[in-house]
């Protein structure tokens, strides 16, 4: 759902609702003969064969189905965006930074726009709400709050998880950084990043399919190490 709402916010997504538009009048105003008069849509229907009036049947439900997809990203697209910020930043930095980090561009310079792209999103969730994440973890740490399982066995364990939604968020934002750089053989700049999500040791991140999470925190000290012994190996 998130993906369809920031692409119905998008340039794309507009011109995408106007093209998808244009298509459904296409399909539903069939041509009508050169020279005479126009007849109506139910006579020019009652005078053609069965194949003909198949073929008007099936243009008029793909014109209802082109309108129907144009209303909805148009309704979407101008709908109030209700989501909080930090998951809609985070949203896009994702969506920027997984095709490059799955591999799924082969070509360096659109990797490369992807991963800036990821970082400049993260960047902004860690400019607004990071100052607040740091407040959160320290709050837990002086509650002395057990640290949470990547697995939680209960559905309130889960919904406690998510409830964190900025400090997981900011922490996850200073991964992908880190790992954007990392990818881009920036390395000092991956450390230091890398350095900043492991202080956030509460933060926990959904696994894509839902099941379970994992923590930024130890996957970055994870990548600290490796860093160091790249270096060291040098």
């Amino acid at each position: 759902m998130n993906d369809f709402i920031d692409f119905a916010k998008s340039v794309t997504g507009v011109l995408t609702a106007l093209a998808t538009l244009i298509g459904a009048f296409s399909a539903f105003f069939s041509k009508f003969p050169r020279g005479g008069s126009k007849p109506t849509p139910v006579a020019e229907e009652k005078k053609t064969p069965p194949q003909r009036r198949r073929r008007l049947g099936a243009r008029r439900v793909i014109g209802c189905l082109l309108f129907a997809s144009s209303l909805a990203i148009g309704v979407v697209g101008l709908l109030p965006d209700r989501r909080p910020l930090n998951e809609v930043l985070m949203h896009r930095a994702w969506a920027s930074f997984k095709p490059a980090y799955d591999s799924w561009i082969n070509e360096n310079a659109i990797k490369e726009t992807k991963l800036r792209l990821a970082i400049r999103y993260s960047e902004q969730c860690e400019s607004l709400f990071g100052e607040l994440a740091e407040a959160k973890q320290k709050e837990l740490e002086q509650k002395s709050v057990t640290q949470p399982s990547n697995n939680p066995e209960s559905e309130g364990d889960k919904k406690l998880l998510l409830e964190r939604g900025l400090l997981n968020d900011v922490a996850t934002s200073r991964w992908i950084i880190g790992r954007s750089h990392q990818i881009l053989g920036e390395k000092d700049l991956a450390a230091k990043w890398y350095k900043k999500a492991a202080n956030l040791t509460f933060a926990r991140t959904l696994n894509a399919n839902g099941n379970g999470f994992w923590a930024p925190a130890e996957d970055a000290n994870a990548r600290i190490t490796e860093l160091g012994n790249t270096r060291e190996s040098k």
